[in-house]
């Protein structure tokens, strides 16, 4: 998958803050991270078939 974004905002931060997650985050914690960077999540994860 190939995703480009213009102008990429603050995904670099996000990025980088997510790297440096020791443990996988809950639900709330991905929607504060998300919000911090002016993002938001708007529905669930995708589900592994």
């Amino acid at each position: 998958m190939l995703v480009t974004l213009q102008p990429a905002g603050k995904l670099e931060e996000f990025f980088v803050a997510l790297a440096a997650l020791k443990t996988e985050p809950t639900e709330q914690e991905v929607a504060l991270l998300f919000a911090t960077h002016e993002m938001k999540v708007l529905g669930p994860p995708l589900k592994i078939d």
